[in-house]
């Protein structure tokens, strides 16, 4: 049985609530015959929650990985003022390829109304990265890009693009933006959630 991490009280009381530990596992149990099945659906961490809705995050990545100009892409959930969170994604773009704000909007909205996209999935921040950090396993360290999702304060330097509901097209996420968002997260009393 799990007693906790060694030497490690922080971890401890992250998975720790009320006494009962956390895993962090999902699934589902199936029943087949009278027999249960347990079936392991993923981590918490790989998984957005948007408007109520629960989706996997690698799915996304997946899909926006078939746009022609993406070489590899990973999705994310940051922090919303209004809602559960927003999806962003992080693009690592072909040798060659230059990331086009218009073109990409019009081919994630052409996955909603004729592919295999959800609405939910479809990007609300994008970010264009030279390479990403790995694993020993060779896993994309998504959690250090959900850790610093849009912050203009942690990666000044960030190619981050965004979109509003309503809008048809991604634009360049500025500083000016990032401030309206904070005023956004202040006016709901969810700072916090930014300065993690």
């Amino acid at each position: 049985m799990f007693q906790g991490y060694y030497d490690n009280p922080q971890a401890n009381q992250e998975k720790y609530r009320n006494g009962v530990y956390h895993s962090g596992d999902l699934g589902h149990i199936l029943i087949v015959d009278g027999r249960r099945y347990l079936y392991f659906d993923g981590r918490t961490d790989d998984w957005i929650r948007k408007d109520g809705e629960n989706f996997s995050a690698a799915q996304v990545g997946r899909l926006l990985t078939e746009h022609p100009d993406v070489q590899l892409a990973v999705a994310y959930g940051v922090p919303c003022a209004i809602s559960d969170e927003l999806v962003m994604a992080a693009l690592k773009l072909r040798d060659g390829a230059e990331f086009d704000p218009q073109g990409f909007f019009d081919w994630c909205e052409h996955q909603v109304t004729h592919g295999s996209m959800d609405r939910k999935w479809f990007p609300d921040f994008v970010r264009i990265v030279d390479d990403f950090e790995y694993t020993q396993t060779q896993k994309v360290l998504v959690r250090n890009y959900k850790k610093v999702y849009f912050d203009l304060n942690r990666i000044p330097d960030a190619r981050i693009y965004w979109r509003r509901r309503g809008d048809t097209t991604f634009r360049p996420f500025t500083r000016e933006d990032y401030e309206e968002v904070r005023r956004e997260f202040a006016a709901q009393e969810k700072l916090d959630l930014l300065d993690r």
